[in-house]
């Protein structure tokens, strides 16, 4: 079999293995298979495959991973200091802050606000029909994801 479509393949079955595993590895060795694949195509030799994908694969690994999972995965120490700070909301989201509702909200129950451009679940003691506008209380203790609202006369 040609040497070129067994580096793509080995490449292609990196990136997919990367799918289930999510460490941020494995896509590093499918890089480097194609890197083999392209100097097959070009340079065609074992030993100059073998070294094309050990050199990308350990670079990239090296140099790139740091880096790329900082980027996909958010740097913990920045989401912990916003956690901690405003319970998991973005810091626009402050007590004070002023919104419009979006989706009626029951009495106890929960409905939707729209804060700085972004549309929030919200919750209530008092019911506040749509279009109402609210003040944001801070986050639910109960559900950091929902915002405690009250009416604005």
């Amino acid at each position: 079999m040609n040497p070129i479509v067994i580096w793509f393949a080995i490449g292609v079955a990196c990136m997919a293995g990367e799918l289930f595993t999510a460490s941020f590895v494995v896509v590093f060795f499918g890089a480097g298979a194609w890197a083999a694949a392209l100097v097959a195509a070009v340079h065609p030799g074992p030993e100059q495959e073998l070294a094309a994908f050990l050199l990308v694969s350990l670079a990239s690994l090296l140099f790139l991973r740091r880096r790329l999972v900082t980027v996909f995965r958010g740097n913990k120490a920045d989401a912990s200091a916003t956690a901690s700070g405003s319970g998991g909301a973005p810091e626009f989201v402050h007590t004070g802050a002023f919104a419009e509702v979006t989706k009626d909200i029951p009495a106890g129950g929960i409905g939707e606000i729209e804060l700085g451009g972004s549309f929030w679940r919200a919750s209530s003691s008092m019911a506040a029909p749509a279009g109402s506008r609210v003040r944001v209380k801070g986050p639910s203790p109960a559900d950091m994801l929902v915002l405690e609202v009250e009416a604005v006369q």
